[in-house]
């Protein structure tokens, strides 16, 4: 549930271009409930075009992956270098 609380805030932020605050409020609401274990886990990953704001996930779901079968840049079975890589791949081909 914790992944799913982060992951709405990170999206609706971004959409509204409200993405500080969003990831704020979400450090907030997750840390105010006991049943929300794990952390909001927010990223900053460097590639040659600048900075992808993102999250790890608290588990690996094995569901989403990239057109390529790979997982998303959100897995946490991901390395710094295999997660840059990821961004780099997505945002030069996209």
């Amino acid at each position: 549930m914790t992944d799913l609380v982060a992951a709405a805030f990170h999206r609706v932020g971004d959409q509204l271009d409200l993405s500080v605050e969003a990831r704020r409020l979400a450090i907030q609401v997750i840390a105010s409930h006991d049943t929300l274990l794990g952390g909001a886990n927010w990223c900053e990953v460097a590639w040659t075009g600048g900075t992808e704001r993102t999250r790890v996930r608290d588990i690996c779901c094995l569901w989403y992956r990239t057109d390529d079968g790979d997982v998303c840049v959100t897995c946490p079975r991901l390395s710094v270098d295999d997660r840059q890589a990821l961004v780099e791949h997505g945002r030069r081909d996209g």
